[in-house]
């Protein structure tokens, strides 16, 4: 088991809350996976990119993204709107991404 596998937690759950708590419907709750999936990918990148730089330091960016994207997922609890998760999954899927872009870039 890996340190960091509950970081992927609010890919499993932002559906749900969703749909329970949020009255969206499902269809419309898989756009949350999507926005995450698209923005998880380019966070990707961007800390590839980023750690390729002499001037740029992995650690940091790991560290920092891990960070907040940690403390916006203790704030999920009052995102009461789909707009509200939209902007949380746009978010965390790019911080999480930082996490491990720089093992791939």
């Amino acid at each position: 088991m890996s340190c960091c596998e509950g970081l992927y937690t609010p890919f499993v759950y932002i559906y749900e809350k969703a749909v329970r708590e949020v009255g969206v419907s499902k269809s419309t709750a898989t756009v949350l996976l999507s926005v995450l999936g698209v923005s998880n990918a380019v966070g990707r990148l961007t800390a590839g990119l980023l750690a390729d730089r002499p001037w740029a330091d992995p650690v940091l960016i790991h560290n920092v993204s891990a960070i907040v994207a940690g403390l916006l997922t203790c704030l999920v609890s009052v995102c009461f709107s789909f707009e509200l998760l939209c902007v949380y999954a746009a978010l965390f899927g790019g911080l999480i991404g930082n996490c491990f872009g720089y093992l791939t870039g």
